[in-house]
């Protein structure tokens, strides 16, 4: 790759993995079978940060932190055909995708989570802890898990209006990244605590 790569995302349809350029303003398209360079995408703004692909339209969602939007990548010509102003977030960072009601789902620094469709139609926002770093998404239940600041929020999106909080656990402040196991609905942590070691940690969604 021509740089740093920070987060990315695959779409087993066309067999691309797209790598975002950490701190930069690229995005890096690899073919899965080949592990060989496609392209690149000039990004607008800096700094991208997590990214997620419709499953339906093949777009790339890739979140641009420094001018609070996502851009939308088209994957047949590689290019930026538009962008979806994030006014409800300030320092854009984890970002995912529900296929199934079509929503973004974008959270930032400023403690929200907001949804918005297509369109780039706000739909609605729901209140979670400050500077969540990474979310992962469970399609099956509309559910997102977010970690940071020392805590683990799980937020339920809904077909119409706004996200609902459902959940929330004091975890260690060195987690970040979680993810969803799809067959038992656990959600797991991870951190890195000196001089004790890694640790990894999974917590039920539901009582």
């Amino acid at each position: 790759m021509a740089g740093d790569v920070d987060a990315i995302a695959y779409d087993p349809a066309n067999g691309h993995i797209y790598a975002d350029e950490d701190d930069g303003t690229q995005l890096f398209v690899v073919d899965a079978k080949t592990m060989t360079s496609i392209g690149t995408v000039a990004l607008p703004g800096h700094k991208p940060e997590y990214l997620a692909v419709d499953p339906k339209t093949h777009d790339v969602y890739q979140n641009i932190t420094d001018l609070a939007e996502v851009a939308v990548v088209d994957a047949t010509t590689l290019t930026v055909k538009r962008t979806i102003p994030t006014p409800a977030i300030v320092g854009n960072h984890p970002l995912q995708f529900d296929s199934a009601y079509g929503h973004l789902l974008v959270g930032g620094q400023n403690g929200t989570i907001a949804a918005y469709d297509r369109t780039g139609t706000l739909v609605g926002t729901v209140a979670v802890q400050a500077r969540v770093d990474q979310c992962s998404l469970d399609e099956a239940n509309h559910e997102l898990a977010c970690a940071g600041s020392g805590a683990l929020s799980v937020v339920r999106d809904l077909p119409s209006g706004a996200p609902v909080a459902v959940a929330t656990a004091t975890v260690p402040r060195g987690a970040h990244t979680v993810g969803f196991d799809p067959k038992t609905g656990q959600i797991w942590i991870v951190w890195a605590q000196a001089p004790d070691g890694d640790f990894v940690q999974a917590y039920a969604s539901a009582p």
